[in-house]
């Protein structure tokens, strides 16, 4: 340490780690000791930090002390890990997720599994698009102000579609609509689904108000 240092300020992308420093002797050297620490993304690859950052993952990893499954950071992982695979195997099930479910793919061959980080699992994929994200959420929980929702919940409102389709359902939105550019299936990739909600802006919206309401 050096002599008459009394402040610390800490840039660091793991605050459990820098928190867990040797500075017990510092601290007892002089009352007004103190520590800022500043947390740094390392995604913003700022100046020292990043250039330290990159030096210690060029290292050889080191365990932590003789039992490291034990270790905080390491208990925390652990749990998160077993409630997330707990929610994936929940979410397998129909009636847990929900019947009206639209069972989607991030890439072929790979379901979508329920996630927290990151923006989730799909609405990530809309970004900060509040029109789009809120359809994208309609057409994969069926929840949408169409004919087959008003029939579900006995809304007093036509079930027949605009196209003149005696029942207005996802699945004719999706797939046989001539007011809508189809894709001729249901999609099952999540993008599919974000590009049919971009080339369709109407679909799975907002109904018009009356004239002279709003």
């Amino acid at each position: 340490m050096l002599e008459n240092c009394r402040h610390i300020i800490i840039f660091t992308d793991s605050m459990a780690m820098a928190k867990r420093a040797a500075l017990a002797q510092w601290f007892s050297a002089a009352e007004d000791s103190r520590v800022e620490f500043i947390a740094t993304p390392s995604k913003l690859e700022w100046g020292l930090q990043h250039a330290a950052h990159c030096r210690a993952r060029s290292l050889p990893p080191i365990p932590m002390g003789r039992r490291p499954a034990t270790l905080l950071d390491a208990m925390r992982k652990r749990i998160t890990d077993s409630a997330l695979d707990s929610w994936a195997t929940m979410f397998r099930d129909k009636s847990y997720r929900g019947y009206h479910f639209l069972p989607l793919m991030e890439t072929k061959g790979t379901d979508i599994a329920p996630k927290y980080a990151a923006g989730g699992s799909w609405l990530k994929f809309v970004g900060e698009e509040v029109n789009l994200c809120t359809r994208m959420c309609r057409a994969i929980l069926n929840h949408a102000l169409i004919g087959d929702y008003y029939r579900r919940f006995n809304i007093p409102e036509s079930h027949s579609c605009s196209c003149g389709a005696e029942r207005q359902t996802r699945e004719h939105l999706f797939t046989r609509c001539p007011n809508l550019d189809t894709n001729r299936r249901t999609p099952k990739l999540v993008k599919e689904l974000v590009g049919y909600l971009q080339k369709n802006p109407l679909a799975f919206g907002f109904k018009r108000p009356s004239e002279g309401i709003g």
